[in-house]
């Protein structure tokens, strides 16, 4: 028998504009930022520098055309108005709250010198652990772990012994939320049910996506856990 696939997938993402030429950016410890805003913020924190290196893209788009603000690790040292940039890995770091960008004098291959009105995105990449698609049929429990915090689980999909689990943060409002989070994946996990296979997307908060369930409920975050 066919089953209806739960799609999820974890927000991180933030857009800033240069006041000057900068180099550093708070991407952590803000309430505003971690876990951020609907759809400009991150689920989970930024740990570390390389954290930030192997798990998020960090671009520039160039607000004029620039003259030997990019290191030698580039096509061009030259950026023209709207160029956007892809930073190589090596210019990036953490330091407390911000992101660290090399500059061109402190980087000479990797660096970037950062000019006002630039405008700086951080990306969280997609990868396993990030996002999934789970099976419906594969459902356990829809459970409260907390007044402010339900917790979906679903059998793991790569046969451990763990579960997989999606963990919701919303307000708390005597228990409400938790029903309407627990019905509406009820409804979807049997959705279509002369034509299930489908894939009902349920949270991708950083394009705007959020099943009417969750909206209702309030949530504001949600963070994945793969067996």
């Amino acid at each position: 028998m066919k089953t209806n696939f739960l799609y999820f997938r974890e927000h991180g993402k933030l857009v800033f504009t240069a006041t000057a030429a900068q180099t550093n950016f708070a991407v952590k410890g803000a309430t505003n930022l971690v876990p951020g805003s609907f759809g400009n913020g991150f689920s989970r924190d930024i740990a570390d520098t390389t954290d930030l290196r192997n798990n998020c893209t960090v671009t520039i788009t160039s607000a004029a055309a620039n003259t030997g603000n990019r290191g030698s690790d580039y096509t061009n040292a030259n950026t023209t108005e709207g160029e956007v940039t892809t930073l190589e890995i090596e210019a990036l770091s953490i330091s407390s709250n911000d992101m660290v960008i090399a500059n061109v004098s402190g980087d000479a291959q990797e660096g970037y010198d950062i000019k006002v009105g630039d405008i700086v995105t951080v990306t969280l990449n997609t990868t396993e652990g990030t996002e999934a698609a789970f099976r419906a049929d594969n459902l356990i429990s829809v459970h409260s772990n907390s007044d402010t915090e339900t917790e979906i689980t679903f059998k793991a999909s790569n046969g451990s012994a763990a579960d997989d689990t999606v963990v919701l943060t919303h307000p708390d409002n005597d228990g409400a939320e938790f029903k309407i989070i627990a019905d509406y994946i009820y409804q979807v996990c049997n959705a279509n049910i002369h034509e299930r296979g489908g894939i009902i997307n349920i949270s991708d908060i950083e394009n705007s996506v959020l099943g009417k369930g969750l909206s209702k409920a309030g949530v504001t975050n949600m963070l994945l856990t793969i067996a």
